[in-house]
């Protein structure tokens, strides 16, 4: 079959196509208007702050890296957060979710998920971005996320870092139960040595304890250092995250876009018409010239 021509169909059904196309767009316009939900969006932004390293401590250094600020991601879009805040707005009867259903939970997930994105923006901090039917539901959903995952992360830290202060303790106490027995192994050996005769057993034990009695009293000093460092930090709560911007009603909606709908329906609309015109043009040039050829076999 050849090719259909459809530039000289356009420009002798230009205005058809033109009525139609509007007539289409402007029906898919107030049809999106009438019958499709308005969703709106609200947005929190965060960023995560700097966890507890005892050889990187530096006083003015609040926000994280990457690894606390995916960790911090991970514990916003984790199940203790959707199941809380799930529960809190009843989003099972929000969504109209049927729990009649088997795969009701599965279509909640999904649902919140849908609605729900949380990632980095370009300047490496934390968007909490809520769609929904309700512009004010939303900012108090990307508010909730926002405070309870940060209040589920600084818990999760604090017992870590707690951990981290009793590993530090102990090693600290049992350091100073080996020096104390130390002190008193060098006494023993001090009231043995002989005066005078340095190269004696006495003065040679005696001295190998008392460069042993440096090197941990050295050492005592760093774990107390650090433990008492860990156990500063553990006691300051500090912050799991940093509120950059809190979520606001946003009245604007984001979805659905009439406009656009109204436009690629009327592109649809007028490339359809113009193939099915096309088409049409085809079946009656071919029809008119078997009648042709019809007449001309009569005639001869």
């Amino acid at each position: 079959m050849d090719a259909i021509p459809f530039w000289p169909t356009i420009s002798r059904n230009w205005k058809l196509l033109l009525t139609v196309s509007g007539i289409v767009g402007i029906a898919t316009i107030v049809c999106v208007k009438l019958f499709i939900p308005k969703e709106y969006a609200s947005s929190a932004t965060i960023y995560a702050a700097s966890t507890y390293d005892v050889n990187k401590i530096v006083p003015d250094q609040k926000f994280g890296g990457d690894e606390e600020t995916q960790s911090l991601i991970q514990t916003l879009k984790s199940k203790i957060v959707q199941d809380s805040i799930i529960k809190k707005y009843d989003l099972v009867s929000h969504y109209e979710i049927d729990t009649n259903k088997k795969e009701w939970k599965t279509k909640l997930a999904k649902e919140y998920d849908g609605r729900i994105d949380i990632g980095t923006n370009q300047y490496d901090a934390i968007d909490i971005t809520v769609q929904d039917t309700d512009p004010e539901l939303a900012a108090k959903i990307a508010n909730d996320i926002v405070l309870i995952g940060g209040t589920t992360k600084e818990k999760i830290l604090k017992d870590n870092v707690g951990a981290i202060v009793q590993d530090w303790k102990a090693e600290y106490t049992e350091k100073q139960k080996e020096i104390s027995e130390l002190q008193a192994s060098l006494h023993d050996a001090g009231s043995k040595s002989t005066k005078g005769d340095y190269l004696s057993m006495e003065n040679l034990e005696a001295e190998k304890l008392r460069k042993q009695f440096v090197r941990e009293i050295n050492k005592l000093g760093y774990l107390k250092d650090v433990y008492e460092k860990s156990k500063t930090f553990h006691e300051a709560n500090t912050p799991a995250y940093y509120l950059i911007s809190k979520a606001e009603p946003n009245y604007k909606k984001v979805y659905p876009k009439g406009s656009i709908f109204g436009l690629l329906a009327s592109f649809a609309a007028a490339a359809l018409l113009t193939v099915l015109l096309a088409i049409k043009e085809q079946l009656a040039k071919k029809e008119e010239e078997q009648i042709t050829i019809s007449s001309d076999e009569l005639v001869g």
